[in-house]
């Protein structure tokens, strides 16, 4: 993980997501497909390509993509 960063971002009740997608990976760490304008993750320094490793701290370098997509859509909740 060189050349790691941490990202936090945040929304408010009214957003309903943190306005990025990621996209699967059949070979390892799931990435960041696409990012929404003026949405929470424009706001922080995720970049397109940006590999996920963790989660709220959890790995997820090696989960499955329905796996990664739902930790996601629950911690959009």
């Amino acid at each position: 993980m060189e050349n790691s960063r941490k990202i936090q971002m945040s929304r408010t009740q009214d957003q309903k997501g943190f306005g990025f997608s990621v996209k699967k990976s059949n070979t390892g760490p799931h990435h960041i497909g696409f990012i929404d304008a003026n949405s929470p993750a424009s706001q922080t320094r995720l970049k397109l390509g940006d590999l996920l490793f963790q989660i709220n701290g959890m790995d997820v370098s090696n989960m499955s993509y329905s796996k990664v997509i739902e930790i996601v859509r629950n911690e959009a909740k």
